[in-house]
């Protein structure tokens, strides 16, 4: 009879607990998106340029391993401590690490895109990109994501816990 109860109970409060989980990564990946826009901004503030900025023709996402060169590593580098006044801008623990990129609390880098060219949008554009052995891109072949976003100078995506689920992804220029 006890076992019974206790099991009836688990089932009760496990999903309430799996739910306050989620909702825990959701937050903690928009704090961390706040935090490296922050970081970028206040970059930006103090060298007038953003930082890995070496043109000003086109916006520039960055990823680990991107096809057009646009390492997240020298980005998260450079607000680290790699920059002319050795200031640091971002602080990472360990656990926010991975290969050399921050990582959202699933495990796969933040996506981040800068409005470097100056037009007030900044294009987001994850296309085909890889990460580790998993391949970010729909069966079809289509892009995972492409969007250009108005309201920000610095955009940043966290792929959430399915990455092909765009509903579940956290956004840094939407309200959760």
């Amino acid at each position: 009879m006890v076992i019974l109860v206790l099991g009836m109970l688990l089932a009760i409060a496990l999903p309430a607990i799996n739910t306050a989980r989620r909702n825990a990564k959701r937050k903690q990946a928009r704090y961390d998106e706040d935090r490296l826009m922050t970081a970028i901004k206040n970059y930006r503030n103090t060298y007038g340029k953003w930082p890995e900025q070496t043109q000003a023709k086109e916006d520039r996402t960055y990823w680990p391993e991107h096809p057009r060169g646009h390492e997240q590593t020298n980005l998260i580098g450079t607000l680290v401590l790699a920059n002319p006044r050795r200031i640091q801008f971002l602080e990472l623990g360990e656990e926010s690490v991975v290969s050399n990129a921050m990582v959202d609390p699933w495990g796969r880098p933040y996506v981040v895109a800068i409005d470097e060219d100056g037009n007030g949008e900044t294009l987001v554009d994850i296309n085909d990109l890889k990460w580790e052995d998993e391949r970010l891109t729909f069966r079809d072949g289509r892009s995972v994501f492409t969007e250009t976003v108005k309201t920000q100078t610095v955009a940043v995506v966290s792929w959430g816990p399915v990455p092909t689920n765009t509903k579940l992804r956290v956004y840094s220029w939407t309200e959760d």
